[in-house]
């Protein structure tokens, strides 16, 4: 299958902020004596293999180094990119998330500018073979009393959570910016308060309204 009709698949079915609880929570029940907090046992097992697809999705592209130019951004100009008001280089599709948790929280600013290379350093921690194993391992545990307190090679849990993040951001960010079908319909994000501010209002004026009718519009 196309890697990036994979990613896009991924977020049909978990929006950035679903996947990113999803993923706390089976390393935290791998990690602990407790077990998974969820519906069913059935969603941790759904839940890693669309992971694993995902995986596999950046090895492939990785390996065929099929980047494709709408995902990086321009890095000489960058300057609007970190007022944040750019939304639709991060803003995915999903109803009822926000800016705020759209927004990728374990890539570095260079990550965000170019997502490949987050996934460069994904691909490069370990094979696919054993990113596979490596997922096995984190869904038995979450789904059993027993405890996981690490790997044989001595990585931390905390590494393979980082570089899990990583990929599901990555992956976010590259669905957002490049689609392989149809266009989806996500929000237009306009400025706060110009939707707030009543039609025909300037922003001096908006400031001169008495406080009862601020209240009506809900600016107090």
């Amino acid at each position: 299958m196309n890697p990036y009709q994979t990613i896009d698949e991924f977020f049909d079915a978990f929006s950035l902020s679903h996947a990113s609880a999803l993923l706390e929570n089976l390393i935290k029940t791998a990690a602990s004596y407790k077990t998974w907090k969820g519906a069913c046992p059935a969603n941790a097992i759904y839940f890693t293999d669309r992971l694993y697809l995902l995986a596999e999705a950046a090895f492939t592209i990785q390996q065929q180094y099929d980047h494709r130019e709408e995902v990086v951004l321009d890095n000489e100009n960058t300057r609007d990119v970190w007022m944040l008001n750019r939304y639709d280089i991060y803003c995915g599709w999903h109803r009822h998330s926000t800016p705020w948790h759209f927004f990728p929280r374990h890539l570095s600013q260079k990550e965000f500018i170019d997502p490949y290379r987050a996934l460069k350093k994904f691909t490069g921690k370990y094979p696919l073979s054993e990113w596979k194993e490596i997922l096995k391992e984190l869904c038995f545990h979450s789904l059993s009393p027993h405890c996981l307190n690490g790997f044989d090679d001595g990585v931390s849990i905390i590494v393979l959570s980082q570089l899990l993040h990583k990929l599901i951001e990555a992956a976010h960010l590259i669905e957002v910016r490049f689609q392989p079908g149809p266009p989806k319909q996500r929000r237009q994000w306009k400025d706060r308060e110009a939707m707030e501010r009543p039609a025909g209002k300037t922003t001096h004026e908006q400031s001169e309204r008495t406080p009862s009718e601020q209240s009506i519009t809900g600016n107090q």
